[in-house]
């Protein structure tokens, strides 16, 4: 077993995009790469359509010139003929390996075992003659990520179903990261200046939206009514704040003034929606409070956005 490789478990504490993007910042935190160029290759903008809130992203660049940019080399497999042979050969030179999945072959997730086909990425990082070990989600819904061990047949067949059912998305087998020890050094501050001002109008058009939802919201409370949006729903736009918050707490920007605003909102509006979701009562006390915030939230953007108390 590659007893250097277990400290890779270096997770971030926020969401971004897919469970591929958390293994790769635990690579790039572990390997001392910034991920600053991750983040800013992308673009949100949100929208409502007859009350369903739809989120849009776009690729500035391709992600894989991005990850090369940042300090790796990556290695692909794009087969799953000889895949034990080569994914022994790439940890054996220490290099961890993002491996693409059914979880329908996966006997750690149990919600998916032999009951849905799910597409996923575990990050593998260390062997002996019979296991894998793999660090992988405790669960669909958790943030939480922990070391497990895997068989090499189990690990084989996951591959082999994920290339059968989902051959259309075009994905590798696997992706290795060998870092690249000399890089030069990436001025993080520069990017997030420059990710801001050139999207500010999708950052402001975000927030503006964010608003009305609170509003939506509110409204749909007072009237006793079904709650327009879900918990799915809150769940995208916090994490686009925390997203957000990342970039402008490095910065002098006006928006670190209240993007905490804004999320400590949103945490209160999925709690009021959860508590209408599973026992059908909408606490009064929290609407109350969600008013407050709206209002100070429109205080705070009034000046900058034109938006009206």
């Amino acid at each position: 077993m590659i007893d250097c490789l277990y400290k890779y478990n270096v997770y971030p504490d926020f969401y971004f995009l897919d469970c591929f993007f958390s293994h790769v910042f635990a690579i790039c935190f572990t390997e001392k790469k910034s991920i600053i160029p991750i983040l800013t290759n992308y673009i949100f903008e949100f929208h409502c359509s007859d009350n369903e809130l739809i989120q849009e992203i776009y690729e500035v660049n391709p992600i894989y010139e991005v990850l090369s940019s940042v300090g790796f080399t990556l290695i692909f497999a794009e087969s799953s003929d000889d895949f034990i042979r080569c994914l022994d050969h790439e940890l054996e030179q220490n290099v961890p390996c993002i491996v693409f999945i059914d979880c329908f072959y996966e006997s750690q997730r149990k919600e998916f075992f032999r009951k849905e086909h799910f597409d996923h990425n575990i990050l593998v990082i260390g062997k002996n003659e019979e296991e894998y070990i793999i660090i992988e989600h405790n669960n669909v819904l958790s943030l939480n990520y922990s070391y497990h061990r895997m068989s090499k047949l189990e690990l084989l067949n996951c591959c082999k179903g994920y290339q059968k059912n989902y051959f259309y998305k075009n994905s590798p087998v696997f992706i290795g990261f060998k870092t690249i020890k000399e890089k030069e050094v990436i001025k993080e501050e520069k990017l997030i200046y420059k990710y801001l001002k050139d999207n500010q109008s999708y950052i402001s058009n975000n927030l503006l939206l964010f608003i009305e939802v609170i509003h939506k919201i509110i409204c749909d409370c007072n009237n006793e009514g079904i709650i327009s949006f879900t918990t799915e729903h809150i769940s995208k736009i916090l994490n686009y704040l925390q997203y957000l918050k990342l970039f402008i707490d490095k910065t002098e920007y006006r928006e670190k003034l209240f993007i905490s605003e804004f999320i400590d909102a949103f945490l209160l509006c999925r709690l009021i929606i959860l508590q209408k979701e599973t026992i059908g009562i909408l606490s009064s006390n929290r609407v109350t409070i969600l008013s407050k915030k709206l209002y100070k939230l429109k205080s705070i953007l009034g000046e900058k956005y034109g938006c009206k108390k």
